[in-house]
C-alpha cells in the first residue's frame, strides 16, 4: 500500500517503475531477472487442431445464422475440424434442445 506512483515503457518490456511518494525519482523493477527478454519457450499441446462433435458444430452455424456471434468470426467457426467419433464431454444439455425457434 506504500506504492504511490507505477510507470510502464513499452520500450522496456518486462520492466515496472515505481515510486514511493509523489515526487522523486523511480526505482525500477526488472520481472525477467537479470535477462533482457523473456525465455519462455511453450510447445504446442497437439499436434493439430482437435475436431468436435457435428452437433456442436451444427449449434455454432446456427449461432452464426442468428447472428449471435459476430460476422467477423463466421469464417473461423465454418472452418472448424468435426468427426462422427467426437463424443461431447457433458453428460446432459444444459437446456433442452427443441427444433422449434425461441425469439
Amino acid at each position: 500500500m506504500s506504492v504511490k506512483c507505477l510507470r510502464f515503457d513499452k520500450e522496456k518490456p518486462g520492466v515496472i517503475e515505481v515510486r514511493y511518494s509523489h515526487e522523486g525519482d523511480y526505482e525500477s523493477i526488472n520481472l525477467f531477472g537479470r535477462s533482457r527478454t523473456p525465455a519462455y519457450s511453450a510447445t504446442p499441446a497437439y499436434k493439430s487442431q482437435l475436431p468436435i462433435s457435428v452437433a456442436k458444430y451444427n449449434d455454432l452455424q446456427k449461432l452464426c445464422t442468428k447472428g449471435i456471434i459476430p460476422i467477423e468470426l463466421h469464417g473461423w467457426y465454418a472452418a472448424l475440424l468435426t468427426s462422427v467419433s467426437v463424443v461431447d464431454t457433458t453428460t446432459e444439455p444444459a437446456v433442452e434442445d427443441t427444433d422449434e425457434e425461441m425469439d
